[in-house]
């Protein structure tokens, strides 16, 4: 979430327009408190749905990799974006810099004990959640509401240096494919349309036929199973500490409401997004 000031309203807000929280469950739920409605968005938004057991983690042929290097942390740190909202812990990205240049080996000794014991902290992948309000919709409907979740920037660090290992893996062992276009660095829907429209010219150049199939999956992120990610992670030629620190990436992440009277919490089997 991207703001030009970090302590604006997209963290200050929980609804758009300054709903109240209590507002919404006015009709369902007239006497309950402000923390059980928190609790009822939790559950309504992001009901609990079962996930395949996460299979056996398969011995890698390869090395663990090395530790992350003082050059990748600098990297990540100097692309941090300061107009990023926190997360629960407070901390800005700003804060994340200065400490960084004031001690440059304090993150990263933290981050490789994390690669080295296979182990993504669970405070790193709890998300507060904001709720915006989906113009036209019900208002007194939780489903009127974009959740929108914010991580703490901290644990966005390391996620960065562990993409940035994965994504070196899988390019250097030719596992990206050519026809990716999405959630692939340098490229973009333009390079899908213009390959799309490159084929189609092709094709009736040659006088032939072109039929074009396209479908949207509603709530893909949501549906998403975790256990189909591990699967893939657990490939042999993927280094082992890598494997495991994703692994546990996925597992145990939970999203949260503070409101006056406390905190809500749902354990979480979606992508946080």
């Amino acid at each position: 979430m991207e703001a030009s000031n970090p302590f604006g309203k997209q963290y200050k807000a929980i609804f758009h327009a300054g709903r109240p929280l209590s507002d919404l469950f006015q009709q369902s739920t007239p006497a309950g408190t402000e923390l059980s409605f928190a609790q009822n968005i939790l559950e309504i938004l992001y009901p609990h749905t079962p996930q395949a057991p996460f299979i056996c983690s398969t011995a890698s042929s390869q090395p663990n990799d090395s530790p992350f290097s003082s050059r990748e942390m600098r990297k990540v740190i100097r692309e941090l974006n300061k107009t990023k909202a926190p997360g629960y812990d407070g901390l800005y990205n700003i804060i994340l810099q200065q400490i960084h240049s004031a001690s440059p080996k304090l993150l990263l000794k933290m981050f490789n004990k994390c690669l080295s014991l296979g182990l993504f902290p669970t405070f790193f992948k709890t998300g507060v959640i904001l709720l915006f309000y989906k113009e036209g919709k019900d208002q007194n409907d939780p489903k009127s509401y974009r959740p929108n979740s914010l991580l703490p920037p901290v644990g966005k660090l390391l996620e960065k240096l562990m993409t940035q290992r994965l994504t070196y893996f899988l390019k250097k062992t030719r596992q990206v494919s050519p026809k990716q276009f999405g959630f692939k660095e340098g490229v973009s829907i333009d390079h899908a349309l213009d390959s799309l429209l490159t084929t189609i010219d092709r094709h009736k150049r040659n006088k032939m036929h072109v039929a074009i199939v396209s479908f949207d999956i509603k709530g893909a992120f949501d549906n998403l199973k975790y256990s189909s990610i591990v699967e893939k992670l657990s490939n042999k030629q993927r280094p082992q500490n890598i494997q495991s620190l994703f692994r546990n990436l996925l597992k145990d992440s939970s999203v949260i409401i503070p409101s006056s009277e406390g905190v809500a919490q749902q354990q979480q089997t979606r992508v946080l997004q």
